[in-house]
């Protein structure tokens, strides 16, 4: 074998050598990068995890958008199309300083503007540009952005939501309140300072939409205990039994026993509906309201009128059997 076949051959083999080693490194890389450890606990997967929508389009509407009160923000994104001599799409979305930057045009403030009025807005601003031109303007992505929960949740802290999502939404999202919740006087603070005071349970009851609001970026949603010097009521009777009429909506109490908080001049009735006693598994011609060591007898069957009317005191105690 001649000495230019031998260097050939030598030659051959360091390269093989190399490339080997190159794919050996990048499989490795590979490896590493699927396996990082860092990925799972990430901000943004804990994120991803909390979130409100989970489907592939974030646009979850229980009904058509009204312009005319949706207010826009950050993250809202737009479609614009231009019809005319010159034709155009343009896929645009709000920055974080309430404007939107559309090409040629220039920056547009939206801030605080309803839907209604920032379409008319931004028309105007192409106008001055696009004389001959036909502009559709639609709100395509809806912006998301942070609430937070506190209180009696079980669990509580930073939530991302969107603006059709309401309280009832959140909450269930972060598994409920706890048992020793007031869900009558959950307290929504916005970011202005103001305070509205909400009863979920006439929204769960009654389906009240009033009683369950949509939400905004920066709401702070705190769920008080029960306060027991404004009023409450003990219920008590078979374990097994209450919490088989617990449905899972309704603050997600593992059953009925135990400490409620009472509603100002709030009735036998009202209040048993409420905390869905009212069952064909509980014994209704007996239900037993003790007061003062003193037991009153109801028979819903036989004297609704009586039952329905009966007003409930500060500390009653309320025993439902089963059948």
């Amino acid at each position: 074998m001649n000495l230019r076949l031998k260097k050939s051959l030598v030659l051959i083999f360091i390269m093989f050598v190399i490339g080997n080693l190159f794919a050996q490194e990048e499989k490795l890389k590979n490896v590493f990068d699927r396996e990082n450890k860092k990925y799972p606990s990430s901000l943004e997967r804990y994120y991803l995890k909390k979130s409100i929508t989970r489907t592939m389009a974030p646009q979850v509407l229980e009904d058509i958008l009204d312009v005319d009160k949706y207010i826009v923000g950050p993250g809202d994104g737009f479609q614009i199309y231009l019809w005319g001599e010159i034709e155009n799409q343009l896929d645009v979305a709000i920055n974080p300083q309430g404007s939107l930057i559309i090409p040629s045009v220039g920056e547009v403030d939206l801030h605080d503007l309803t839907l209604a009025q920032a379409k008319l807005k931004i028309q105007g601003e192409i106008s001055k540009n696009y004389l001959s031109n036909e502009i559709s303007i639609n709100l395509v992505t809806l912006k998301k952005f942070r609430i937070y929960l506190a209180g009696e949740i079980e669990l509580p802290g930073t939530y991302f939501v969107q603006a059709s999502d309401r309280v009832s939404d959140v909450l269930e999202i972060a598994n409920g309140v706890t048992d020793w919740a007031d869900g009558t006087r959950i307290e929504i603070l916005d970011k202005s300072g103001e305070k509205l005071i909400v009863d979920l349970s006439v929204f769960y009851l009654d389906g009240v939409k009033e009683q369950n609001p949509y939400l905004n970026a920066g709401d702070v949603i705190y769920v008080p205990s029960i306060d027991v010097t404004r009023g409450y009521v003990i219920v008590e009777g078979n374990a097994e039994i209450a919490s088989s009429l617990r449905t899972e909506t309704q603050f997600s109490v593992s059953s009925l026993l135990g400490v409620y908080a009472l509603k100002e001049n709030e009735k036998l009735y009202d209040f048993l509906r409420r905390v869905g006693a009212l069952s064909r598994k509980s014994d209704l011609e007996n239900v037993i309201v003790v007061r003062d060591s003193l037991e009153i007898h109801l028979d819903l069957l036989e004297q609704e009128k009586e039952f329905i009317s009966f007003q409930l005191k500060d500390q009653d105690r309320i025993v439902i059997t089963p059948m």
